[in-house]
């Protein structure tokens, strides 16, 4: 191992601070033009070599990065799925034969007035590679926060870099730097940056068994990736009582934390998936019966499974004598759901169901909606009808207003209710015809709707496509909106693991 240097005296610690991220910021920011443009310029750039995380440190504390040289079936899928909106060929210019990486940067420089003096051409291009990480690591007092570059000439990167950092007027106070074989570590001083080269050279991250579990679990092979080690759990408290929260029920739920990692991908359109320990994260209650019964053709949705271990934690995080920041505020919807004739907790659970949803139909208005009830909309909650109507009463009896004279209607059964301003959608949603789950739009970006405990749905059918379009004078709108099939969040519990997935299928 290493030996640890010497802390340096503080002297002109703010300054290096502000260098430092300086040199972070604008190193990030040209990646980052790569991630936005350099779609196209791909075929032009070699690939393979290390990762980020083979030379970030095991002990890092939390990770994201960049990788424009994921899989080649990635690169495909997304210059398929980007190429696909006008504007993004328009802004971007996905010319085979364009540099569009230097067009975008000679753009800031134009437009912003970003590095006026940095040829990209000469100071840049030569020695920027296509990966890119931005890590906490392990400090005395707090985090210490390093970038990670993939270079390929660590002399041009150097001379590139220089260049970068004297564009940032940070003079001699700039950051730290330290060349590996492949990457350039950023850091507040040279010997942070030396420091955590040498610990991810003799242990690095990509051999942590919790790394290699967690990013598996998240899908791996993305252009964007994140993880938090277990320890992470304790920055997390230490930020949340910075905020002056009250941290004892946060540090209950983090005692069990194992890791976390999402990873950003391209598969038969965009994906965002999420992976973590599951103790203590979600409930066990699948919507599966929900999805089963909403209508098919259904254009919107949040839907949300109620366990009787969520209602078990909202009843104790609510309990009386419970200390915390939100005493106040528990007191006050205490009192104003007093005022309509409800008990907290207990009423508001009841209202919930053991799944709710809340929905919209697929057949949009012919016009402009004039009011809720052109809308083909409703509330539908699956529970004890009879408790739900009688606290349903007791509002309409406190307020002294009905649902009726509001224009909603209200439907139910023995384990049902439905209620929306359109009877028809009101009945539909009541009777259960058609099966969600059976959607092909709707399997396109919730493939787990058996197992989802919280979903929120959204597909641009063709008339609310349409209706969309025709009350906006814009036909680059129109032509945009056109790729776009459905977009889906759902969570779930698998095993040990809590999953979560945010989806945008394509037509």
């Amino acid at each position: 191992m290493p030996v640890q240097p010497e802390p340096q005296e503080p002297t002109g610690s703010s300054r290096r601070g502000r260098g430092s991220l300086v040199v972070l910021l604008v190193s990030g920011a040209v990646v980052l033009l790569l991630a936005g443009g350099g779609f196209a310029a791909w075929r032009l750039l070699a690939g393979g070599g290390a990762q980020p995380a083979d030379v970030l440190p095991a002990d890092t504390l939390g990770v994201v990065s960049v990788d424009l040289d994921p899989s080649g079936g990635q690169k495909i899928e997304a210059i398929q799925t980007l190429r696909k909106f006008p504007a993004f060929r328009e802004e971007v210019g996905l010319e085979s034969d364009d540099d569009v990486v230097q067009a975008l940067f000679e753009r800031l420089q134009a437009e912003e007035d970003v590095c006026p003096d940095v040829d990209y051409a000469e100071d840049v291009k030569p020695w920027l590679g296509q990966r890119f990480a931005v890590a906490a690591l392990p400090g005395d007092d707090e985090p210490t926060p390093v970038g990670v570059v993939q270079v390929t000439d660590a002399d041009a990167a150097r001379d590139g870099i220089e260049a970068l950092q004297a564009c940032g007027d940070t003079g001699d106070q700039a950051g730290g730097l330290a060349f590996g074989d492949d990457y350039v570590v950023i850091a507040e001083t040279d010997e942070i940056a030396e420091q955590a080269l040498a610990d991810g050279q003799e242990d690095p991250l990509s051999g942590d068994d919790a790394y290699q579990r967690w990013t598996d679990e998240a899908g791996g092979d993305g252009i964007v990736e994140m993880y938090a080690a277990a320890e992470a759990a304790e920055l997390f408290g230490e930020l949340a009582a910075q905020g002056g929260q009250d941290t004892e029920g946060l540090e209950e739920q983090l005692e069990d934390f194992e890791g976390a990692a999402a990873s950003l991908r391209f598969d038969d359109g965009v994906v965002l998936s999420f992976a973590s320990s599951a103790a203590g994260a979600v409930g066990d209650a699948p919507l599966d019966q929900e999805l089963e019964t909403l209508p098919d053709d259904t254009a919107a949705l949040l839907a949300l499974g109620v366990s009787e271990e969520t209602r078990d934690r909202i009843r104790e995080a609510t309990a009386p004598g419970q200390p915390g920041a939100t005493d106040d505020l528990l007191g006050q919807v205490e009192g104003a759901l007093g005022s309509v004739g409800l008990s907290f907790p207990d009423d508001v659970l009841t209202l919930l169901g053991d799944s709710l949803s809340l929905s919209v139909g697929g057949e949009a208005p012919a016009s402009e909606p004039t009011g809720p009830q052109d809308v083909p909309a409703g509330l539908r909650v699956q529970g004890d009808a009879a408790e739900i109507q009688d606290i349903l009463d007791r509002v309409e009896q406190a307020s002294g207003l009905s649902l009726e004279s509001q224009g909603v209607v209200v439907e139910s059964d023995d384990d049902t209710v439905a209620m929306s301003f359109q009877p028809a959608y009101a009945e539909s949603l009541l009777e259960g015809e058609g099966s969600l789950l059976d959607s092909e739009a709707f399997e396109s970006v919730v493939p787990e709707g058996e197992q989802a405990t919280a979903v929120l749905y959204l597909h641009l059918t063709d008339s609310w496509r349409e209706l969309v379009t025709s009350t906006v004078d814009d036909p680059e709108l129109e032509d945009n909106l056109a790729p776009l099939r459905a977009f889906g969040i759902s969570g779930w519990v698998d095993g040990d693991v809590a999953r979560g997935e945010a989806r945008l299928s394509l037509n």
